[in-house]
């Protein structure tokens, strides 16, 4: 039976990409060579002139857009123009990640499309504004045809919040090929000293300072090794004045943003000290190179490493722990590769990219039965 609906993405362009947009990018490219596929971003003039990252990407992923440029935060120009072009559209799904996008998208769709949206996960900010956006959008889900959420974790957040269960449908993230390093690249074990890389935006969320003090207590241990912080954003400042206060400057690095392909094979293992997650892509991205990885337990990241058998799970700001894992693996190379072996396997059946594609796919199908 042929595919009858006709899916189109919305989202914000945006200055940088972060997890959700690498994540959504990959799953329209693989959506795409099963079924047509349109992408719409939303270019608020305020972010910047000229295209955004989004653009970008997608066009070097050959992934036709169309952008849409607005001048404020909510556009009813935006709206009129997204409800005439659902009129020409034959079932029509709109398919929204970003609460912009998803507020837009429903009053656009109403009568005209059915509406879906994925949640990559609320921060939890302490932010007077993200806090509103994340009230605004908890409302605004209760009226889509179809949530998906990535985790067990925001799977009981969005019940909790009034999402409807038969609306809720729980869809993992999947590595599609091109992340999957070969074999022998990802059993390939760096050379001394050890080296931990956290990968990620350098935000309040992403607490780079409980890995500095863990790093502390491993230099008393009389531990030999080196962290890289990789990633931006506005927290730089502040980490690397506190690498400074603690004496860290000899065996910490900011590297700023670097592509995991060339980062990952001189590094050891992963840490991830978040406050909050939902299913982080830099885990599945080292967990495909082989990496043990050592995180915090909050939101979906249990989801994701199994604990003692592809890392360690630690408790949230606890940093004698983190410490006492990483120097586990630092003490013992056979056990680091042997999480890091087991991690590529997690990765290869519990995150495949062709059942993320099969079941996104179904849900669009049972929409227009």
């Amino acid at each position: 039976m042929a595919f009858s609906a006709s899916i189109i993405f919305l989202l914000q362009d945006v200055p940088q990409l972060y997890g959700a947009e690498r994540v959504t990018l990959e799953l329209i490219r693989g959506l795409s060579e099963r079924v047509p596929v349109r992408l719409w971003l939303i270019g608020e003039e305020r972010l910047g002139e000229g295209v955004g990252a989004m653009t970008t990407a997608a066009a070097e992923m050959g992934i036709a857009t169309e952008r849409f440029a607005v001048t404020g935060r909510f556009s009813r120009s935006l709206i009129r123009e997204l409800r005439t072009r659902l009129r020409t559209i034959k079932s029509p799904i709109l398919h929204t990640v970003g609460y912009k996008a998803h507020i837009h998208a429903l009053v656009a769709a109403r009568k005209l499309a059915k509406t879906v949206t994925t949640i990559h996960g609320w921060l939890v900010r302490p932010e007077l504004k993200e806090r509103f956006y994340e009230w605004l959008e908890v409302r605004a889900l209760r009226h889509d045809d179809a949530v998906v959420c990535l985790t067990s974790f925001y799977e009981q957040q969005l019940l909790a919040a009034g999402v409807c269960p038969e609306r809720l449908h729980h869809i993992s993230t999947g590595l599609c090929p091109d992340q999957l390093p070969a074999l022998e690249e990802a059993e390939r074990w760096p050379d001394s000293p050890f080296t931990i890389a956290l990968i990620g935006r350098l935000s309040w969320e992403k607490n780079h300072d409980l890995l500095l003090r863990a790093a502390v207590r491993l230099r008393e241990s009389g531990q030999r090794f080196r962290i890289l912080l990789a990633g931006e954003g506005p927290e730089r400042a502040n980490i690397e004045a506190n690498v400074e206060v603690l004496n860290l400057s000899d065996c910490v690095q900011l590297l700023g943003y670097v592509p995991m392909a060339p980062l990952l094979p001189s590094v050891h293992c992963v840490a991830l000290c978040s406050r909050i997650e939902n299913l982080p892509l830099s885990l599945l991205e080292s967990m495909a190179w082989g990496r043990p990885v050592v995180a915090t337990s909050v939101g979906g990241v249990p989801d994701v490493v199994a604990e003692g058998e592809t890392g360690f799970l630690v408790s949230d700001n606890d940093d004698a722990a983190l410490a006492d894992r990483l120097q586990r693996l630092m003490q013992n190379h056979e056990l680091a590769q042997s999480l890091g072996r087991a991690g590529r396997k997690r990765v290869e059946t519990e995150f495949a990219f062709a059942r993320c594609i099969d079941r996104h796919l179904a849900l669009y199908t049972a929409l227009t039965e």
